[in-house]
């Protein structure tokens, strides 16, 4: 990353538009910037650092950069160009501040804004205008973050010591964490660490169920030894000592309480068969009695049923006599129904001639027309000597009325199409009204799609941006999404990895145990032919005071051959895997690199967001024709809509001319009906009342003729009565009546006579039985008998449940004793492998030994690499006087063991703590720690060029020899290609150097000056 140009407007001291061009300066390489305190020198750098990533070094927020001097309406803005990867970018950003309003009183807020583009030619492309986007790429060009970059381009006045002094104990590892990517070693820490706390967590689960093994047996017992103990039913145990079995301690507590369960349950078990032999004894002699005493007790209900069917034989005969009278009077029943229904019709028939006669009279009551002489009249039923006459004159009174129902007819038609004309005529005012409203909404229809035409034309010039930036979002999220799973797949493949280390070191430990105890075998096989006197064939001595012996496993030299090979493949597992990892780890970064750390739902809401908006922006220009068609589809809407309402108010004015014509009609045929009627007269009412009556005076002449009838049926059915009671045998009626009974009382009566001569045979036979003789006079004993098997049951009910119970708990006690033993013998290898793996991890973690963590001993490897690029320029600096080491070792104070640096002195030969150096020695020391850490990071971050340095300060504390060997290095930077810039009020500096910046004060604000320096 090189700088071309970099502009300022509204932005710290710089309130006018000001531009520094770096291309003037890099023709020498080394420039100078200078100018009095305070006037902004520092900010130049501050202001290239927010146009890339809009954060600010130091203390100084980026909302803190408006400048006081600028204007109200003048921006605040900074522009970088800059050369990366072989093309030219440019970056313009601006911060979020606060502004006085351009109208009124009051402030308003900015917000910030990023826009990043790349050179193509002669035009600049527009590559990103979103914040995130902005800085991703960025990140993607240069290399570095923001403090990365201040750390190894910008280097800020006193803070670039920082790597030989750090502030305070752990800054300097957080610095070198900072600059170089040693998350991968921390992730072993931290999987290691994992692995051993699973490994405790196991083992303390292995402890825990062990003891709830332990804990349940001890219960268990506990609790049958007190249900069912010598205070119980049965006898229990005397051993083992019901407090030391309620806690077992140990496997063998576990087997003393297998073997004491055991012997208890044998006993409990001859205790509940004696038991059931007792109880079958006393349910035998108990059952043997039982059937006597029932035996007994049936004989004793049989005499008891027999005396009480005897007593009842008397009303049965009584009942016998009440059937033969009823069956002799069954003959006369169909008379005595016949004279009934008579009556009752001969009586109905009176009932409906009273109403007949009733009827009549109501109906000539209400009749509103004046009736006949004929027809009679006063209250109560009117007296008709000559019905045929009366409805003779009925008859021609209705004839004079019938022409006036017609007349009444014509008129109240007449009245119901003036109605519907004049409702007509109100309808079609409303049908205009309604017209006029609906060309008046058309026209408004119109008006409102001419508004949304314009705002659909509006959304469809944007559709192509929307396209372009929905295109940019679709990229991101989709990285982001795969970036997941990658992630995923780096960690599998790191597990891989440890899983193949362990595999490897497993191997190889086998390999090497098995070379060793075959080469032990070896020494066996040779000393076994050594005898007294004789020399070894391989030293050469006669005598042999401890000759070697055949161990107990004797390894051949072909298992040691494939135990070599087992460890080649392991190793060849391994390197494939950590290439796996390597490949993995790559896939990350680069998909890092393209999606950064943007989350991926929120990227797949912006791609959802995004083809919203651009599916509106299209549908917008879609509907451009269909909002045109609509506005002139309204138009014509409303023109026939105007043209409707004026034909309907046209025939309203008809219908009402002609409802005017029909009035005067209606009223001569109105006056006809009130001359014949009177006023309220109802023509059809009146010769339907007329027929009314007619119809009343026939059923009164009906209701007459069918009473007489009805009287005659009567006398008949009396008369054939009277000779089926004679033929029955009975005196009168009334006696013949009493004697008849319903055919359900004769068949109860039949019913109850059987069952009582049937129920009185069967007890007489039953008690002559076999089974019922020889019984004793008074019922046997049950009750003792009861007694003693209910005593015998609950006895074996106890013993049968103890010998359950007592059974169950040893074997659930030998079960908890046999899982405890396997559990044990399990839990022996977890332990050994928790241990190990807590080692191992206070090792890597920097618990243990010289407390040095992997992470911390891979930033000391990369600061001994950045001691040896500094102590080339340290060396030339300071005369070869003075040299970096990294020191290892640390004590248990220390908690940066590792990471701490010495200088070693060549005057004196010894090596000693950096803050033992002078100021200008630490400055000397600090300037060549910081040029290293930016070849550092340079080499060790492919793709990542630093072709531009710039450090502020601190060359005041050098004298003369010293400042010429630091100005010596910098030339050398010079020669190498890099752009440096250096910040300083010394003189010498601006005879040495003899280009730069000079920054001017003003009252209105700073100004720079890019040339000679003077």
């Amino acid at each position: 990353m090189r700088p071309r140009r970099l502009a300022l407007e509204g932005i710290g001291p710089y309130a006018t538009r000001t531009q520094v061009d770096f291309d003037r300066l890099a023709a020498d390489g080394l420039f100078l910037i200078h100018g009095p305190t305070g006037a902004g020198k520092t900010f130049l750098l501050d202001a290239m650092c927010f146009a890339l990533y809009g954060q600010v070094p130091g203390l100084r927020g980026p909302g803190d950069l408006r400048s006081d001097h600028a204007a109200p309406d003048q921006p605040t803005v900074a522009e970088l160009e800059f050369d990366a990867h072989g093309d030219r970018w440019r970056i313009e950003r601006s911060p979020q501040y606060e502004r006085p309003k351009l109208r009124g009183t009051g402030t308003t807020t900015t917000q910030p804004t990023a826009r990043l583009f790349k050179r193509e030619g002669r035009e600049w492309k527009e590559m990103a205008n979103r914040t995130t986007e902005v800085n991703q790429q960025v990140l993607d060009l240069v290399g570095l973050d923001h403090v990365q970059f201040a750390r190894v381009v910008l280097l800020p006045q006193g803070q670039f010591q920082q790597v030989l002094q750090p502030a305070t104990g752990d800054q300097r590892e957080r610095l070198l964490t900072s600059l170089f990517d040693t998350e991968l070693f921390g992730e072993v820490e931290r999987w290691l660490d994992d692995r051993a706390r699973a490994a405790r967590a196991a083992v303390q689960a292995d402890d825990e169920r062990l003891s709830g093994l332990r804990r349940q047996a001890g219960e268990r017992w506990t609790e049958v030894l007190h249900a069912h103990g010598p205070d119980g039913a049965s006898a229990g145990p005397t051993d083992p000592a019901p407090d030391r079995a309620g806690r077992p301690a140990d496997q063998a507590d576990l087997d003393a309480l297998v073997t004491a369960a055991d012997t208890w349950a044998t006993r409990a078990r001859s205790a509940a068969e004696d038991a059931e032999r007792r109880h079958d004894a006393a349910r035998t002699a108990h059952d043997r009695l039982a059937l006597v005493g029932r035996r007994w007790e049936r004989r004793q209900e049989l005499r008891a049923q027999a005396t009480r069917l005897r007593a009842e034989s008397d009303a049965v005969d009584r009942l016998a006599e009440q059937l033969a009278d009823a069956r002799r009077a069954a003959p006369v029943a169909p008379g005595l129904a016949m004279v009934e229904t008579a009556r009752r019709a001969a009586a109905d028939a009176a009932s409906a001639l009273t109403g007949a006669g009733l009827h009549l009279a109501r109906e000539v009551e209400r009749c509103p027309v004046r009736l006949p002489a004929s027809i009679g009249s006063g209250h109560g039923a009117p007296a008709v000597h000559h019905p045929s006459d009366a409805a003779e004159d009925l008859a021609v009174l209705r004839a004079e009325l019938a022409p006036l129902v017609d007349v009444a007819r014509r008129r109240d038609q007449l009245t119901a199409e003036i109605d519907r004309l004049e409702r007509a005529a109100d309808g079609l005012d409303g049908e205009a009204d309604r017209a006029a409203e609906r060309a008046r909404q058309a026209r408004l229809a119109a008006d409102d799609a001419t508004a949304r035409l314009t705002r659909c034309r509006e959304l469809a010039l944007l559709a192509d941006a929307t396209a372009t930036e929905l295109e940019r979002a679709t990229t991101v999220a989709a990285a982001a999404t795969e970036l997941v799973a990658a992630r995923e797949r780096h960690e599998q493949r790191g597990s891989a990895v440890t899983a193949a280390t362990a595999a490897h070191l497993d191997a190889k430990a086998q390999h090497l145990t098995a070379r060793e105890a075959y080469l032990d075998g070896i020494a066996a096989l040779l000393a076994a032919d050594l005898t007294d006197g004789s020399p070894c064939p391989v030293c050469g001595a006669a005598e042999h005071p401890s000759p070697a012996r055949a161990s107990t496993a004797v390894v051949d030299r072909a298992e040691v051959d494939d135990l070599a090979a087992v460890e080649e493949r392991a190793a060849a597992a391994l390197r494939t895997a950590e290439a796996a990892e390597r490949d993995a780890s790559t896939r990350v970064a680069q998909l890092h690199g393209r999606a950064g750390d943007v989350d991926p739902a929120a990227a797949a809401a912006a791609v959802v967001d995004l083809s919203t908006r651009l599916d509106e922006q299209r549908g917008a220009a879609a509907r451009v024709a269909e909002l045109q068609e609509e506005i002139d589809g309204s138009a014509v809407r409303a023109g026939a809509a105007e043209s409707e309402a004026g034909a309907l108010r046209e025939r309203a004015a008809q219908a009402r001319r002609a409802a005017d014509a029909r009035s005067a009609e209606r009223d001569l045929l109105a006056a006809r009906v009130v001359d014949a009627l009177g006023t309220d007269a109802d023509p059809a009412a009146a010769v339907s009342s007329v027929d009314v009556v007619a119809t009343a005076l026939a059923a009164l002449v009906a209701a007459s003729t069918e009473r007489d009838r009805r009287a005659d049926a009567v006398r008949q059915a009396e008369e054939r009565l009277a000779v089926d009671v004679a033929d029955a045998g009975f005196d009168d009626v009334d006696s013949a009546a009493a004697a008849l009974l319903d055919p359900d009382q004769v068949v109860r009566l039949e019913r109850v006579i059987g069952e009582h001569r049937e129920e009185l045979t069967r007890t007489t036979a039953l008690l002559q039985t076999e089974e019922l003789a020889d019984l004793p006079d008074d019922r046997p004993a049950v009750e003792a008998a009861a007694a003693a098997l209910q005593d015998a049951t609950a006895r074996r009910t106890i013993a049968s449940a103890t010998s359950t119970a007592v059974q169950d708990a040893a074997e659930a006690i030998r079960g908890w004793a046999d899982a405890h033993r396997r559990l044990d013998s399990e839990a022996a290898g977890r332990r050994e492998r928790a241990e190990l793996l807590r080692r191992v991890s206070d090792t890597v973690g920097g618990r243990s030994g010289d407390r040095v963590s992997l992470r911390r001993w891979v930033l000391a490897a990369y600061l001994e690499d950045i001691c040896e690029l500094a102590n080339r320029r340290l060396t030339v600096m300071t005369g070869g006087r003075y040299t970096l080491h990294v020191h290892r070792t640390g004590s248990g104070r220390n908690r940066l063991a590792g990471l701490d640096l010495r200088v070693h002195d060549a005057h004196t030969g010894e090596r000693r703590d950096v803050s033992t150096l002078s100021g200008g020695e630490t400055f000397q020391a600090s300037l060549a720690l910081a040029l290293a850490v930016a070849d550092a990071v340079q080499q060790h971050s492919g793709g990542v060029h630093l072709d531009a340095l710039f450090i502020d300060e601190g060359f005041g504390t050098l004298d003369a020899d010293a400042l010429e060997l630091a100005m010596d290095e910098l030339d050398a930077l010079r020669a190498g290609g890099r752009m440096v810039g250096v910040i300083s009020h010394v003189g010498t500096m601006q005879e040495r150097i003899r280009t730069g910046i000079r920054v001017v004060p003003t009252e209105s604000g700073s100004t720079v000056e890019v040339g000679r320096v003077s």
